[in-house]
């Protein structure tokens, strides 16, 4: 068998040859079965008889043999070429089953649902997924954006991999260092007002205050005791400013940290909801986000950038005590944001980014 021949049997077995040259292909191989048949029934059973050299005997065993190789490769492409449509059949049912409580909905749900909540004023475009299917698999890929000023910035995406409902691999991708912070005590920028030793705040009023006209900022706001977060606009007083993102009291804030000393996210939600149409957020869309992610906590622990997110301990805690606000996330004018210096309801303050004028 040349090699010209062994490589449109590699063509036909991979289904990349055309119409005419498969069954030009098909031709062939029905001679040589036809010819194989012919040395079965001529010379297989009866080779002592035949007189046949042992040279002879050999070749013809060759033949039997690829023979046999062949009939089995293309009887594994015709299995392969079945397999791979009912497989992916299978795969679109078990991802899509259900309309829109199907599975790969409730993924993408779950995954820009925990981004919100988990990460201060960082959402996920949900008009702009990127998934993908593929055998008994589903790829998406989230875009997260930050508001600062007017504007939405994108920061990074998350890229996710379920193998059937397991989450494989969660990769974190974001565009600055700034954006990936580690979990660590000193890496939190909204703190309980129980926390002692409270932060210092007088470095960051003294960069605020060097900041010069024509910018806005993202200023993480820590107030003195908890709130209703229905109270917050009334706190602030009349400073010009947008609230981003509401932090919220879940009984783990006052330590910052597990019983295993492990350090554990904040978590909140947006004043709106939605980077394109945003939608006013209410504290029951909250709560009911909270015991959806409680429900699915396996995936929100893989795709938050914190892995103990105690959600049942928290979901019980809000359902116990309601939903307090202990501090914000806002952004406007850097020097209108400056007047929360002399506010007695603010405790503390980190400064976040800073752009140029983008205000209304």
């Amino acid at each position: 068998m040349d090699n010209e021949f062994r490589k449109k049997l590699e063509l036909y077995k991979e289904g990349k040859l055309s119409q005419a040259e498969e069954e030009e292909l098909e031709q062939d191989l029905e001679k040589f079965e036809v010819y194989q048949d012919f040395l079965d029934e001529e010379f297989e059973p009866n080779m002592e008889e035949q007189g046949l050299s042992e040279e002879k005997k050999l070749k013809l065993i060759n033949l039997g043999r690829r023979k046999a190789v062949i009939k089995a490769a293309l009887l594994g492409s015709v299995l392969l070429l079945s397999i791979l449509p009912a497989g992916t059949l299978l795969t679109y049912i078990f991802y899509g089953y259900g309309e829109e409580q199907n599975m790969a909905n409730r993924f993408l749900d779950v995954a820009s649902d925990t981004v919100m909540v988990t990460e201060p004023n960082v959402q996920v475009d949900r008009n702009k997924f990127h998934e993908q299917v593929g055998l008994f698999t589903l790829s998406a890929n989230l875009d997260m954006w930050k508001q600062v000023g007017t504007e939405q910035t994108r920061i990074g995406d998350k890229g996710l991999n379920l193998w059937f409902s397991n989450l494989e691999n969660v990769d974190h991708n974001y565009l600055s260092d700034s954006f990936s912070s580690s979990q660590k005590v000193k890496d939190l920028k909204i703190h309980h007002p129980s926390v002692s030793p409270f932060p210092s705040s007088e470095k960051e009023w003294q960069r605020l205050s060097q900041l010069p006209e024509g910018t806005v900022a993202e200023a993480y706001v820590s107030f003195d005791k908890l709130y209703d977060p229905s109270d917050v606009e009334n706190l602030l007083g009349n400073i010009d400013h947008k609230t981003l993102w509401y932090a919220i009291d879940t009984g783990y804030e006052k330590e910052q940290k597990d019983k295993n000393g492990v350090v554990v996210t904040p978590i909140g939600y947006p004043v709106e909801n939605g980077i394109e149409n945003p939608k006013k957020m209410t504290t029951e869309e909250f709560h009911q986000i909270l015991k959806e992610l409680t429900e699915n906590e396996e995936w929100s622990e893989k795709i938050a950038k914190s892995r103990d997110l105690h959600l049942k301990e928290r979901l019980a805690y809000v359902n116990k005590n309601g939903i307090k606000t202990y501090g914000i996330v806002m952004t406007g004018p850097t020097k209108e944001i400056l007047k929360l210096k002399d506010n007695k309801h603010v405790k503390g303050l980190e400064l976040g980014e800073v752009e140029l004028w983008q205000w209304e």
